[in-house]
């Protein structure tokens, strides 16, 4: 696990394609900042993540937008472009390192997931460095149980809305209302973008 002094800043990273963003996700952020003392959250919306596709029409932009108009209020999260501007596949232990050097030793990083990323954790690229690099943080959302994973993963119950964007992306192509799974500002930049329709 990572260690460091203990005036170090502590700062959560939290990444995904966000495809949208929903309430699920800010939820996740906000109880991990709470309880981990985090000083703030960035957001890393991926460009093309390694172990999936992405689905629907949203491009790089619309997802960035998205992201920008459901943090705007809160000072404490941030969203990076990173791996959107490095415009492939981007792996978890290249963002990792990245941030490391890009924040130097005076941070702590605390890499934030939801226990259902956990299903395709072998194989992920270097898991052994990430875990040596960061606070890995396994944060349990109501419809999936986090598993008894071995130190130094570290397990983080928090109480989240059971949201997912593929529901979210179903709804929408249904005409079905989003209310209280996005932000207002974000369903209405789907309905004014045409996305997922």
């Amino acid at each position: 696990m990572a260690k460091s002094a203990n005036k170090a800043k502590r700062i959560g990273i939290l990444g995904g394609t966000f495809n949208p963003i929903h309430l699920g996700h800010l939820g996740l952020a906000s109880q991990a900042m709470k309880k981990l003392s985090l000083s703030k959250v960035i957001f890393i919306p991926t460009y093309l993540p390694p172990h999936k596709a992405i689905r629907g029409n949203a491009s790089p932009a619309d997802r960035i937008n998205m992201i920008r108009s459901a943090i705007k209020n809160r000072k404490s999260f941030r969203v990076s472009l990173y791996e959107i501007n490095r415009k492939r596949k981007s792996y978890s232990i290249d963002t990792i390192k990245y941030f490391k050097r890009r924040l130097g030793r005076s941070c702590e990083l605390y890499f934030l997931v939801g226990s259902d990323m956990l299903k395709g954790i072998r194989l992920w690229k270097d898991m052994h460095s990430i875990l040596e690099i960061v606070n890995f943080v396994v944060c349990s959302r109501s419809h999936y149980a986090i598993k008894q994973y071995p130190a130094p993963i570290q397990k983080l119950r928090i109480a989240t809305k059971d949201i997912s964007s593929s529901q979210i992306r179903r709804l929408t192509g249904e005409k079905r209302s989003l209310k209280g799974l996005v932000f207002p500002k974000v369903a209405s930049y789907i309905k004014k973008k045409g996305l997922y329709a």
